[in-house]
C-alpha cells in the first residue's frame, strides 16, 4: 500500500489561457505550475512523471524544441528531478517505478536519469511518442525519452503496484494515462495528469484547448468525475493557474493524505 505522498515542484509554464479551456481565455496569459508526484509504497518508490529536461536552459530551441516560443518554460536548478529527490535523501537509482501520464515535454525531461527503473506507459503512447504524426509531432521531444529505458508498456487500466492504479484517460494524447492512489489509512487522491488541466475542467467537464482528441477527453473527464464522486477522492490537477495552488492543495485536501510539498 501507499504510506506516503509528496509533491515535488518542476518549475511552470507561461501560456495562452486559451490552451487550459476551449473555446476561451484568447490572449490572456497565464503561469501554471508543473508537478511531480512521489509515493512511497511497501513495494518501493513511485514516482509520477519527471518533469522538465533540466539542460533546456543552455540550449531552448534545441532542448524544448519550437513549442517553448508558445508554452515558455520557467525552470530553476531546484527543480531538477535530481535535486527535488535529493531533498528527501534520494536519487533516481532509488526510483523503481516511473509513471508517465503521457509522453509530452514537460513530462518526460527527467526519463533519461531513471536507468533502474520500470517506466510505464501507455502502448498507444509510446507507439505514438516515437512515431508521431506530422501534424502533432512538435509535442513530442525524442531527446527527452528515447534512451535505452526500461518501458512497461500498458494496454487500458491496472494495478502496478499494491494501491496505485493506472487509469487510461485518453484525449489530451492519444495515450494518456491518469493515476488513482489509495493510501494505507483509506484515503484517496487521483493525480489527474493532463487529462485535467484545472479542478474546473473535472468539474464542469471543460477539456483543453490543445488535445488530440476532443470527444475523447470529454470522455475521460466524465470517468474521472465519476470516479472521484464514488470514492471521494481529491483530485490533483496538472495546471491549475492559481497563484495559491500549493497552499490551497496543502490545506483544502484531506488530512489524511498527509501531503507533502517539496
Amino acid at each position: 500500500m501507499v504510506k506516503k505522498i509528496w509533491v515535488l515542484k518542476a518549475g511552470a509554464l507561461d501560456l495562452d489561457r486559451s490552451i487550459l479551456f476551449v473555446g476561451r481565455g484568447f490572449g490572456i496569459k497565464e503561469r501554471v505550475p508543473i508537478m511531480m508526484v512521489l509515493l512511497e509504497t511497501d513495494e518501493g518508490y513511485v514516482l509520477i512523471d519527471t518533469g522538465m529536461n533540466p539542460y533546456g536552459p543552455k540550449d531552448q530551441e534545441g532542448i524544448w524544441g519550437p513549442r517553448a516560443k508558445d508554452l515558455v518554460p520557467i525552470i530553476e536548478e531546484e527543480d531538477d528531478v535530481r535535486n527535488r529527490l535529493k531533498k528527501l535523501n534520494l536519487s533516481p537509482t532509488d526510483i523503481d517505478h516511473v509513471v508517465n501520464t503521457h509522453m509530452h515535454w514537460d513530462h518526460t525531461g527527467g526519463n533519461q536519469f531513471f536507468t533502474k527503473s520500470r517506466i510505464y506507459v501507455q502502448r498507444a503512447e509510446y507507439r505514438y511518442a516515437m512515431y508521431p504524426d506530422s501534424f502533432y509531432a512538435a509535442s513530442y521531444m525524442k531527446n527527452h525519452y528515447d534512451y535505452d529505458l526500461n518501458y512497461v508498456l500498458v494496454e487500458g487500466d491496472m494495478e502496478i503496484v499494491s494501491g496505485v492504479h493506472l487509469l487510461a484517460t485518453p484525449g489530451h494524447t492519444i495515450g494518456h494515462q491518469s493515476v488513482f492512489v489509495t493510501m494505507e489509512n483509506g484515503a484517496k487522491i487521483i493525480i489527474a495528469g493532463d487529462a485535467a488541466y484545472t479542478w474546473e475542467s473535472v468539474e464542469k467537464i471543460v477539456p483543453p484547448g490543445n488535445c488530440y482528441d476532443m470527444v475523447g477527453s470529454v470522455l475521460s473527464l466524465q470517468k474521472l468525475q465519476t470516479i472521484q464522486r464514488i470514492t471521494g477522492a481529491d483530485l490533483l490537477p496538472s495546471h491549475e493557474p492559481n497563484h495559491e495552488f500549493y497552499h490551497t492543495i496543502q490545506n483544502s485536501f484531506n488530512k489524511s493524505l498527509n501531503l507533502q510539498i517539496i
